[in-house]
């Protein structure tokens, strides 16, 4: 009887660009945020326009993955401060494939720490997610500013996707 041999692997993507910017202005370089979750050394200030809700999506490079796998786990993080007084409400962070959410939504824990908070997201089922999927992969943020100087900085985020 011969042997079937399940090609398992894994990958773990980084953002590598924005778009979809809306009433945010970039205070330091978006840039210097693309780096994943365990980044400490810099991070991007999005300043909310006041009484606005504010909201980007960062966007990650295609997964690579061979489209005959099967998605086992999906896993996401995004470590981001906020502080003092200047703390949005209706903050938000969520996966999403193009304009269509997955999962559900993060609401990113205020921090007063240098670090941020380090916060998982919540893409839900691994069952609910095709390989496509990893090809048109963004990561929502938002959040709302009900007085003047609401901001949020992100030092980077990750997703890893395991497939067999």
């Amino acid at each position: 009887m011969s042997r079937i041999e399940t090609k398992t692997g894994s990958v773990t993507l980084i953002p590598s660009g924005y778009t979809g910017l809306s009433n945010l202005t970039e205070y330091t370089s978006a840039s210097n945020s693309y780096y994943n979750a365990d980044h400490l050394s810099t991070n991007t200030e999005w300043r909310i326009t006041k009484n606005q809700a504010g909201s980007v999506y960062y966007t990650f490079p295609a997964a690579n993955i061979r489209s005959d796998a099967t998605i086992t786990s999906v896993s996401g993080r995004v470590r981001i401060r906020t502080y003092n007084q200047s703390i949005p409400s209706n903050r938000k962070a969520q996966l999403y494939v193009g304009t269509t959410a997955k999962g559900s939504n993060k609401a990113y824990s205020p921090t007063y720490t240098t670090d941020g908070a380090l916060n998982t997201l919540n893409p839900g089922a691994a069952s609910n997610w095709s390989v496509s999927d990893f090809n048109n992969l963004r990561l929502y943020l938002a959040g709302t500013a009900t007085a003047a100087n609401r901001y949020f900085r992100v030092y980077g985020a990750d997703v890893t996707v395991e497939y067999s």
